[in-house]
């Protein structure tokens, strides 16, 4: 929303899923599953940068989409 440059948002996203993931812990019980909102917006930025399969989906040679809806589905 504020233009800044996809790539610099990919960065920001990585140091920050870095940080939940070594808090886990704590940010669990505060935040939920933080990982699966960042995780989601990392796929937002690869298919608007075209790194996907399609425009239509979140899957490349590194991230399976179906796969990651069924752990949202089992996580609620």
């Amino acid at each position: 929303m504020r233009n800044d440059p996809l790539d610099v948002v990919w960065r920001e996203s990585e140091v920050t899923l870095d940080f939940v993931r070594k808090n886990e812990n704590v940010w669990e019980a505060k935040y939920g599953d933080a990982t699966h909102v960042i995780t989601s917006q990392q796929r937002f930025i690869a298919t608007m940068q075209g790194r996907t399969g399609s425009f239509s989906s979140f899957s490349d040679a590194h991230f399976d989409e179906a796969t990651f809806e069924a752990q949202l589905t089992r996580s609620g």
